[in-house]
């Protein structure tokens, strides 16, 4: 892995100049003194003039790095969304990246502790790599693979080929991925077949329980939907290793209540192309053309993963409401200070995301389908909607605040009864923790109701956010009472860190094997599929996977993307919280998480496979990685 050792290499340089200029400055950062609303601050003048000039309405706006206060907004980076304006945004060394100071408001730089923990984690990991490779002999890189197997044998030490890239041929494995994969937020239970897909009790006749009837089983809520036809915005993009593409996909699956109330997830059908007729509609009973049908599926949704469910849903939004947040919420403002610590170093990641994934030469250039382009078209069609979406698909609609919301994202996807279905099973334990954390912590400062409806500050906040000229959030719903605060923040810290977390660190276990979930595909879609023997298609389908320098090359960006753990959902650090009020309601927090863990420790040994993305000592307390 000689690109990831140079990447960290670099990492670790920079890592070094970050503790001597963060620590001259931390003193900046230190935390604030005992939180108070707006109506109880002893100096409310000087409060309003902090804010002034976190607006940049107290002087000069321009954002350079000097002037490290402002809190401005960015509408043109992805249109339709509000990011920070982060000034000079032209570098593409790591080194230029991890120097955030220059670039990003001190409370958005990452703590002193960040750059060196990582550096030296990813540095240790990288050089036993490279020794592994070494020792073992130097394989070809470039040219397509001459089996299927051979993807999971790039995987080397100390690296480990996941369990679920293990089994990845195994059809429940495959539908065990839409429920506890990289992309857990699309499956969604349905009413009918989407009017461009068609399948018939006949297709389906072999593939599940004799007896059963698709019009009956639609009826009774047994019939689930992913929907990937957004995949139809994103072109094709070439280089020496060949055309890179993303075909569109619909996937039908099944799951047999009417014969065990806790039966599995199973796939019944995949189209593919959007108007690909029964000749591109597949089941399971369909040999290797189902091979290949569950790899473009695959294929879409890693895409939509990358650049909607964690980049658009995740880092973006994210970064309105932190920017938001900033420009309205005083520094001891009881709002911020419980957020900081879960707003931590998302900006920073953010930025590096920018100069490093989604630039021009970045990784996304290099190994997805379209380029920077059209990938950030794609981000921006997952957060404002797909035109063309004519059933109703949660991820082709456009983005909200209720997408944060775990119990109201399950209902309006149908799938709050689906069984075996790990992130909402342990997610709703970690939801319930943290709406009760953030429930007992409000009432610390708020009275009554009366006192969340006067918050001028919080008010403001979130009329900023919903603002269609300023933050652009959809769904910030009126805040009243404690209740609603409550669960608006539970919103805000289950997406920060539970969220992210899973859908991050999952990654790893479906991605890091090109076999199983490709970035890319390197084949146009063939019309005649249906009628190739079983020798063609198997020979297509190592043409369609990526060659050997590209799934090098993608191993190495998901190890960067899911190797390192900064903290812990919870655990905070030393000064987050001044307040001594704060310290038993924290203390009954982690005793909460520490019996989830013990929950989701049971739950996985039962599980087809164990399902640790969401057990707490596993969460991150934010976007941190």
């Amino acid at each position: 892995m000689p690109e990831l050792g140079s990447r960290i290499a670099s990492l670790a340089g920079a890592a070094v100049e970050s503790v001597r200029e963060v620590l001259i400055q931390d003193e900046d950062k230190a935390p604030v003194e005992r939180p108070c609303l707006p109506s109880q601050d002893t100096d409310p003048v000087a409060r309003a003039a902090a804010l002034r000039d976190a607006r940049g309405e107290a002087g000069d706006t321009d954002v350079d790095a000097t002037n490290v206060t402002h809190w401005l907004w960015d509408h043109d980076y992805v249109p339709g969304m509000a990011l920070l304006q982060e000034g000079d945004t032209k570098n593409t060394t790591l080194g230029d990246a991890a120097t955030p100071w220059k670039h990003l408001p001190l409370a958005a730089r990452p703590p002193v502790d960040y750059l060196p923990l990582r550096a030296a984690s990813l540095t240790e990991l990288a050089a036993s790599m490279v020794r592994e490779r070494f020792s073992e002999g130097l394989a070809a890189d470039t040219g397509h693979l001459q089996s299927l197997d051979a993807y999971n044998a790039l995987i080397r030490r100390p690296l480990k080929v996941p369990a679920t890239c293990e089994r990845w041929r195994d059809d429940l494995v495959f539908a065990w991925q839409r429920v506890a994969g990289a992309n857990p937020l699309v499956i969604q239970r349905v009413d009918g077949v989407p009017h461009h897909m068609p399948i018939s009790d006949e297709q389906l006749a072999g593939v599940w329980r004799d007896g059963l009837v698709l019009a009956d089983e639609l009826a009774a809520g047994n019939v689930y939907m992913a929907d990937y036809t957004i995949m139809e915005e994103v072109g094709t993009t070439s280089d020496a290793s060949g055309t890179r593409q993303v075909w569109p996909v619909v996937g039908l699956f099944h799951v047999d209540r009417s014969a065990d109330p806790s039966a599995p997830l199973r796939p019944l059908a995949i189209q593919l192309g959007r108007d690909g007729g029964v000749q591109h509609t597949f089941t399971p009973q369909d040999g290797a053309r189902w091979l290949v049908a569950k790899t473009a599926l695959q294929c879409a949704d890693i895409t939509l993963h990358e650049m909607g469910t964690h980049l658009g849903r995740a880092h973006f939004a994210l970064e309105s409401v932190v920017v938001a947040a900033h420009r309205q919420l005083a520094h001891r403002h009881p709002v911020l200070v419980l957020l900081q610590p879960h707003f931590r170093i998302v900006l920073f990641n953010n930025f590096e995301g920018r100069e490093l994934l989604v630039n021009k030469g970045g990784k996304v250039d290099q190994l997805m389908a379209g380029g920077v382009v059209e990938q950030l078209h794609l981000v921006m069609q997952s957060v404002d909607g797909f035109p063309e979406d004519t059933d109703g698909s949660p991820q082709t609609k456009h983005w909200s605040m209720e997408n944060f919301d775990l119990p109201l994202d399950l209902a309006q996807r149908g799938v709050e009864d689906l069984p075996n279905y790990p992130y909402a099973e342990d997610g709703h334990e970690v939801w319930t923790a943290i709406h009760a954390f953030v429930s007992e912590y409000l009432a610390i400062y708020y009275d009554d109701d009366t006192s969340v409806a006067g918050d001028t500050e919080l008010q403001a906040w979130l009329q900023e956010m919903r603002d269609p000229n300023l933050g652009k959030v959809r769904g910030v719903p009126d805040v009243s009472d404690r209740t609603s605060l409550a669960r608006v923040l539970t919103r805000i810290i289950f997406a920060s860190g539970p969220q992210h977390s899973a859908i991050n660190f999952a990654q790893y276990e479906c991605a890091v094997s090109a076999a199983n979930m490709p970035l890319a595909l390197y084949q146009p879609l063939p019309a005649e599929l249906a009628e190739w023997s079983e020798e063609r298609v198997e020979a297509f389908l190592l043409e369609l996977l990526p060659p050997v320098e590209k799934a090098k090359a993608q191993i190495s960006t998901i190890v960067e993307l899911t190797s390192f753990h900064y903290d812990q959902l919870g655990h905070y650090k030393a000064g987050d919280f001044k307040d001594p009020l704060v310290a038993p309601v924290i203390e009954r927090f982690q005793k909460r998480l520490a019996a989830i863990d013990s929950v989701v420790d049971a739950r996985n040994s039962e599980r087809l496979l164990p399902y640790p993305f969401l057990r707490p000592s596993n969460i991150l307390n934010s976007t941190s990685i």
